[in-house]
């Protein structure tokens, strides 16, 4: 049953992050200019290509070129990097590489607030240690508290975990392209563990086995590092939304 649970969060999760970068990218680069879209896609841009390089050596893809951050313009769009491969060998292949940057992002976010504002990321633990959908929004509210009295004190760490807060969103949906070369992979990862789910309840099979153990724990953690990512996403786009509308009020 978690396994199912888990699995059709972490689909909600990737969706709902698909949405908010996609919205908040093109609030930025519409609202704000070339110039402040491309300051703040840096790191974002560098992560996001990174975590398909990263993809393809997970799955022994040939790498033909890699671009971390290389803006140049197509019509009316800016290309900001990317990383051409050969053809996945497999679906599964394809959905690691095609979703890397959601996993890849959410990682680097947790990480960069574990080093610049381990304060915060303390007293969200704290909180998150009551359980319970309602503790995940409050310790993310704690979270942002922390950090902001750290901003106060004026901590330079603090305002590059801000800086990273909007730039790794904006770039954590993949492209199109690499969604739809994903979405097949997507599909058989989804049903080989809806099976393993099915056959642990209806079968008996032994869901305290390790292999079992490691899948839920392995979720759990996709799980727990994606929730994250998407409170960064809608705290970071409702705050860049609201700006964008006060500024073009004027």
């Amino acid at each position: 049953m978690e396994l199912a649970v888990h699995t059709i969060l972490i689909v909600v999760q990737l969706i709902a992050l698909h949405l908010l970068s996609r919205h908040l990218n093109r609030t930025l680069f519409s609202r704000f200019g070339t110039v402040v879209y491309l300051l703040v896609s840096l790191p974002g841009t560098i992560i996001h290509e990174l975590s398909h390089y990263v993809g393809c050596l997970l799955t022994w893809t040939r790498v033909r070129e890699v671009r971390l951050f290389s803006p140049q313009r197509e019509g009316e769009q800016i290309v900001l990097g990317y990383v051409r491969h050969d053809k996945p060998k497999n679906p599964l292949s394809s959905f690691v590489i095609g979703t890397a940057p959601f996993f890849g992002g959410a990682t680097a976010l947790w990480f960069a607030a574990v080093f610049l504002v381990p304060g915060a990321i303390d007293a969200m633990r704290v909180s998150l240690a009551h359980g319970g959908v309602l503790s995940v929004a409050g310790s993310y509210f704690t979270f942002v508290v922390e950090m902001l009295k750290s901003i106060a004190v004026w901590d330079w760490r603090a305002f590059v975990m801000l800086y990273l807060l909007i730039s790794v969103p904006t770039h954590l949906a993949p492209s199109t392209t690499d969604l739809k070369n994903a979405a097949w992979g997507t599909v058989l990862v989804a049903v080989i563990i809806g099976l393993a789910a099915a056959g642990s309840a209806i079968f008996g099979w032994d869901a305290s086995g390790l292999i079992f153990d490691s899948l839920e724990s392995g979720l759990a953690l996709l799980v727990g590092l994606l929730t994250f990512a998407l409170l960064c996403c809608i705290v970071v786009t409702s705050a860049v939304t609201v700006i964008s509308r006060l500024i073009h009020l004027r």
